[in-house]
């Protein structure tokens, strides 16, 4: 998928688009996206797995080793910002 493509898959899932939106701006747990978005563990961790499928995101061991961080990767940054989800500081 590229481009336009990429942007219809996150667009069709309103979760996916806003787990995109927050991970734009920063590393955050699932447990503080589903907190952020009033939703789901479940419904989360499914978007982090589709998005991360798709190469817009990545996970990473916190610094504690019990729990996993999701960003978005450069990729995922620079759709957020054509989908006009996030913008760059200027």
């Amino acid at each position: 998928m590229q481009g336009s493509r990429l942007a219809d898959f996150v667009s069709r899932s309103g979760t996916r688009k806003e787990t995109l939106k927050a991970l734009a701006g920063g590393p955050k747990t699932p447990t503080d996206l589903a907190t952020q978005q009033s939703e789901h563990l479940p419904h989360i961790s499914r978007a982090l797995a589709e998005l991360r499928g798709q190469g817009l995101v990545s996970k990473a061991r916190s610094d504690s080793g019990r729990s996993h961080t999701y960003k978005a990767t450069k990729t995922g940054l620079e759709l957020a910002i054509e989908m006009g989800l996030f913008k760059r500081a200027v």
